[in-house]
């Protein structure tokens, strides 16, 4: 595991140089906003649930939700459930699936929103019952998926990079919290959110 976050890390940087390139930032614009190395692989499984639980939208595998970080790199089996919702339109969403354990999804996160201004929209997804799955007596398998969450060093600042100043309303980034406190922050709001019972 230890060679794997290893990997992960190593992968989010070029991910992150390829922006920079892309999105025309001075180098290291995102990359030494995260030079410290700060990420998390976390694995999960999800156990066999009756396809009921999840047909009524009030219980899902994993609810609605956005990433904190910077960018997500996400592997998943090939049981279905993945859903991201659409960029365009609101509380449409599209199930996203994998053929192999090899491939690999990419998702913004909310630090990446937050340092291009909203040009870079955080993707909102949730895990629920695969869309080939009708028959509401089926039993859903058991689903695992390993992610690498990317985070930004602790002190780093969660304004938008100048670069994407003039989208901002006046130019200017009044919030001036660093990674350290937003993460903290979103943490404390998620945990004082009511949420939907998970199965």
């Amino acid at each position: 595991m230890e060679a794997f976050l290893l990997e992960c890390l190593a992968v989010h940087n070029d991910l992150l140089h390829l922006l920079e390139e892309a999105l025309h930032l001075s180098p290291n614009a995102l990359t030494s906003r995260c030079s410290a190395g700060n990420g998390e692989v976390r694995i999960t499984h999800y156990p066999p649930v009756p396809i009921r639980q999840l047909k009524t939208g009030s219980t899902y595998r994993i609810s609605e939700h956005t990433d904190v970080g910077i960018l997500t790199l996400l592997f998943q089996d090939a049981v279905g459930g993945l859903e991201i919702e659409g960029q365009t339109k609101s509380s449409e969403f599209i199930p996203i699936e994998s053929s192999n354990l090899n491939e690999m999804i990419v998702n913004c996160g909310d630090t990446l929103q937050r340092w291009t201004a909203n040009y870079l929209r955080s993707a909102n997804h949730r895990v629920t019952y695969p869309p080939g799955l009708q028959d509401e007596d089926a039993l859903i398998p058991a689903r695992y998926s390993v992610g690498f969450f990317g985070k930004a060093n602790m002190s780093a600042s969660m304004a938008a990079l100048p670069e994407f100043a003039s989208r901002l309303e006046d130019g200017v980034d009044i919030d001036e919290r660093t990674a350290q406190e937003y993460y903290n922050y979103m943490h404390e709001r998620t945990v004082a959110a009511p949420a939907k019972v998970s199965a």
